[in-house]
């Protein structure tokens, strides 16, 4: 999928040029994520959950990262009760970040038999459990939002730069797949040196390994 942007050519350095086009990237995402029907992103959500539930049972994963998704983000509310069931370990990220500090996350133990996620300073639903010792080498499988994906491996977030600030020594071999639905998947994303790029991604289509 393409989207226009602004002329590269254009008076803006190449920072602020590449800033600007993400924004808009974010904003054009963001409302066709709420113009989505209800009836459609609940299948658009269960196709992704099956998807990551199967990639789970037939890869050998002890380990992995999810996530809660927010309200219009792929995956839906029952994504990490679902993910849970099939590994030894899920883990969800808990904001860390103090006052007006680094946008800093731990990442959690999460066991949906034994504990109840509770709302975080951001209103986001996290677990309660101490923070993972084994964090990040410890991990198997990364399942990370995000806003877009292209086949570079290129990845656009909210925009809080807290998977770029959390995840940015990762070993080379990790393996990082962001979750977005299926037109979301684009012919390219813009970036900047700073952000964190992933490995596969996972849409309502399937499981998608890339090439970086």
């Amino acid at each position: 999928m393409n989207f226009d942007f602004p002329d590269a050519n254009s008076d803006h350095s190449p920072k602020s040029d590449s800033a600007q086009r993400k924004q808009q990237l974010r904003a054009t995402i963001r409302g066709d994520r709420r113009a989505l029907s209800s009836a459609i992103k609940a299948d658009k959500d269960s196709l992704i959950a099956s998807h990551a539930v199967e990639y789970l049972r037939t890869h050998d994963i002890s380990v992995a990262t999810a996530f809660v998704p927010m309200r219009f983000e792929p995956g839906g509310a029952e994504l990490p009760f679902a993910l849970a069931n099939e590994v030894q370990h899920l883990l969800l990220p808990r904001i860390a970040t103090a006052n007006d500090g680094p946008p800093l996350m731990d990442f959690c133990a999460f066991d949906p038999r034994t504990e109840q996620l509770v709302p975080g300073p951001m209103g986001i639903l996290e677990p309660p459990g101490p923070a993972f010792s084994g964090f990040p080498a410890g991990i198997d499988l990364f399942f990370i939002p995000a806003l877009a994906v292209d086949s570079t491996g290129a990845r656009l977030g909210q925009g809080g730069g807290y998977y770029d600030t959390n995840l940015a020594e990762l070993a080379p071999d990790a393996e990082v797949c962001a979750i977005v639905y299926a037109h979301e998947y684009l012919d390219h994303v813009p970036t900047e040196p700073w952000d964190l790029r992933v490995t596969s991604v996972l849409t309502e289509d399937g499981f998608t390994r890339l090439q970086v």
